[in-house]
């Protein structure tokens, strides 16, 4: 089995795969986003992609609901699984001070609970 996902090794979403690996013949395909994964899609013919279901595109209002509806017909859901994310961490650059926090779109969420318990953030 051949998985395509995003990489590096160091990501949630290479680490689930080779949680998935099952024989040496098996192997990780990794991508530096899944835009760019999407794009090869069409050449991935017989293989496995992992996506995580908080994927989001760089391209605006375009996740995996889009992804979804786009290609019911052509990819068959093999397993859906939950794990947890690797530990994050969030820093502050003292040096710079802007009032912004830098995140990943899918885990906004998480931002927003940690704040909203320190300060009122919309």
């Amino acid at each position: 089995m051949i998985i395509h996902t995003l990489g590096p090794n160091s990501t949630d979403s290479y680490a689930v795969a080779e949680s998935l690996l099952q024989s040496e013949d098996d192997g990780i395909v990794e991508y530096p986003s899944f835009d760019s994964l999407l794009h090869n899609l069409d050449q991935l013919s017989g293989q496995h992609v992992l996506f995580p279901v908080a994927f989001k595109s760089a391209r605006k209002d375009y996740g995996w609901k889009e992804f979804n509806y786009d290609y019911w017909d052509k990819v068959e859901l093999v397993k859906v699984f939950q794990k947890k994310t690797k530990p994050m961490l969030l820093i502050k650059n003292k040096y710079y001070k802007q009032d912004r926090a830098m995140i990943h779109p899918a885990t906004t969420i998480f931002l927003k609970n940690i704040y909203s318990k320190k300060t009122k953030i919309q």
